[in-house]
């Protein structure tokens, strides 16, 4: 068994900055709960040999914030993966949690994806439809296994990203807060990621419609709806007509 050790030195533990996103909800809760019957004692935290905390970065601050002693075990060759299990065994890890941390071991297409909802300021759900073209597989059991992949290149990454930002900056500076809504709604994203694909599709000439004709976007039931829309837009008042598929 091993020994469960005992401090108040809080400086003592290194924060990782791979554990999932921790809220001021979760720390007040649990310190009421530890004002109420201290059992920290009870389920120490675990940290490796380097002093980062792999497990219990919720009890520490807590612990912290109440001046009471924390309890931990030193668990030498513990690795970052058990990080993400022994967080996910307790509540599951956010889809934005698994992508940073996926980012964070070099898998390119989580680096691609990370660095989208960072520019764009996109929920995963919606950036990751935009570089797939599809809605589906966010939640994907790959997706939380590390096997998640979106199958653009880096010129691909750069050129939807540049053309995303484009419409909502026309957006920004024109729609109202229930238009602009929309284009960060999955459903919309998934229909631009797929018109982005399209090797007809005229980057310029969206803009120009936006620009024009902005008033016609309106939040959609379905995603078909959304297709529709998008469709009728870059089609309005033109002669070549484009169906996204």
């Amino acid at each position: 068994m091993k020994k469960i050790h005992c401090t108040m030195n809080y400086k003592l533990f290194k924060k990782n900055t791979l554990n999932r996103t921790i809220t001021a909800t979760a720390i007040f809760n649990l310190v009421l709960s530890i004002k109420e019957r201290n059992l920290l004692s009870t389920k120490p935290i675990l940290v490796n040999d380097q002093f980062e905390v792999v497990d219990g970065h919720t009890r520490l601050m807590a612990a912290e914030r109440l001046q009471v002693p924390i309890y931990y075990i030193v668990e030498p060759n513990i690795t970052l993966d058990c990080m993400m299990l022994a967080n996910s065994a307790q509540t599951r890890w956010g889809v934005r949690d698994t992508i940073r941390y996926y980012a964070s071991q070099k898998k390119q297409d989580y680096i691609f994806l990370k660095s989208f909802m960072d520019e764009t300021g996109l929920m995963a759900r919606p950036a990751a439809s935009i570089l797939v073209g599809s809605s589906s597989g966010v939640e994907s059991t790959a997706m939380r296994k590390g096997e998640w992949e979106h199958g653009i290149t880096a010129d691909d990454y750069a050129k939807f990203l540049k053309q995303y930002l484009d419409l909502r900056n026309i957006l920004d500076s024109r729609a109202d807060a229930c238009i602009k809504r929309v284009i960060k709604n999955q459903s919309f994203c998934s229909c631009l990621g797929r018109l982005f694909r399209n090797s007809s599709y005229s980057h310029e000439r969206l803009c120009s419609q936006l620009r024009n004709w902005w008033t016609r976007l309106r939040p959609q039931v379905s995603q078909d709806d959304y297709r529709q829309m998008l469709q009728n837009l870059y089609n309005y008042k033109q002669k070549d007509r484009l169906t996204i598929k």
